[in-house]
């Protein structure tokens, strides 16, 4: 919601969301296992809002509730982003 927010056209739109993208993508394990990571790098992973569904959805998968970290975490991506979204968003 924030990329179509504050990009001025479709192209930068998409270069920015390629630019999230794949950073987003490392730390929710895709390249590389999470329990591969380094300390750092897994505490990192659990705090970025891809990462925190991964760990959620494995939680779930695992037939347990998924970690209040995770669902915290989620949250506030997704009030502080949407929030801001909301602010910078213009019809043009």
């Amino acid at each position: 919601m924030v990329v179509a927010a504050v990009a001025s056209t479709e192209k930068m739109a998409a270069a920015l969301a390629q630019l999230l993208l794949y950073p987003l993508l490392f730390f929710a394990g895709v390249y590389f296992p999470t329990v591969y990571f380094p300390a750092y790098l897994s505490a990192i992973s659990g705090f970025t809002p891809v990462g925190a569904a991964v760990a959620g959805m494995t939680d779930a998968l695992k037939g347990t509730f998924p970690s209040i970290q995770a669902l915290l975490v989620m949250a506030a991506y997704a009030i502080v982003f949407g929030l801001v979204a909301v602010r910078y968003f213009r019809w043009e």
